[in-house]
C-alpha cells in the first residue's frame, strides 16, 4: 500500500470526490448582517445541508454498515435540537430516542423503513426550536440551573453539532485505509453520495 499523501493532495482528492451542493434552498448568510441573523443564517445553512443530502437516498443507503450513518445523524440532530432548546434553554426535559438505559439509541437503534419518519421529525423539531428561540435575546440565559448558558452559546453549539459531521466522511478511518491511486479515487467518487456526509 502506498503512503497517504500530504494535506494538499488529500484536499484535492476530497474536492473531486464530493463536489459542492448547489440548491436554492441552501444559501450562506449575507456578509454584513447583525449577529442574530448571522448565527441563525449559518445554523439554517448547516441544517438544510444535512436534510438535502439525505433526500432521495434509500433506507439502505441511509442505514450504513458504519455506526455513524446518515440516519443516525438525522436522529441525533433531532435529539440535539430538542435537548438544547427544550431541556436546557426552557428547563423542560424531553427526549425522542435516548434514555438512561440506552444513551446511544439515536445512533444504534436503527431500522429500515424509518428514515422518512425520522427526517420528518427532524424538520418538525427544527421548526419548534426556531419558535422557542425566536423571540429571545442572545444574552438570555437558560432556565436549567445546572447548565446556565446563554442562547448565543446554544446557537453556536448547535451550529457546531451540524457542521462537524458535514465536513467529515461517515467512515473516515476506512476511507483513509483505501489504497491511494486512480482506482481508489474512482471508488470514492462512485460511492461519495451514499457513503460520505462531506459537502
Amino acid at each position: 500500500m502506498s503512503a497517504a499523501p500530504g494535506l494538499g493532495a488529500l484536499a484535492g482528492r476530497w474536492s473531486l470526490a464530493v463536489g459542492d451542493l448547489i440548491d436554492e434552498r441552501r444559501s450562506e448568510p449575507p456578509l454584513d448582517v447583525d449577529e442574530w441573523s448571522m448565527l441563525e443564517g449559518w445554523l439554517d445553512y448547516h441544517r438544510t445541508t444535512l436534510v438535502l443530502k439525505c433526500q432521495g437516498l434509500s433506507d439502505t443507503q441511509l442505514v450504513a454498515t458504519s455506526r455513524l450513518s446518515l440516519l443516525g445523524l438525522i436522529r441525533h440532530m433531532s435529539e440535539v435540537e430538542l435537548y438544547w432548546t427544550s431541556t436546557v434553554f426552557c428547563g423542560n426535559p424531553a427526549s425522542y430516542y435516548v434514555n438512561d438505559v440506552h444513551p446511544e439509541a439515536d445512533f444504534e437503534d436503527l431500522k429500515l423503513g424509518s428514515s422518512a419518519a425520522s427526517l420528518h421529525l427532524l424538520e418538525m423539531q427544527i421548526r419548534k426550536s426556531n419558535e422557542v428561540v425566536g423571540s429571545a435575546s442572545l444574552d438570555q440565559v437558560s432556565n436549567d440551573v445546572n447548565n446556565p448558558v446563554s442562547l448565543r452559546w446554544i446557537l453556536t453549539h448547535l451550529m457546531e453539532e451540524y457542521a462537524l459531521p458535514t465536513v467529515m466522511p461517515i467512515s473516515f478511518e476506512r476511507w483513509l485505509m483505501v489504497p491511494w491511486g486512480a482506482e481508489a479515487s474512482e471508488h470514492r467518487i462512485q460511492g461519495s453520495r451514499a457513503s460520505l456526509v462531506t459537502w
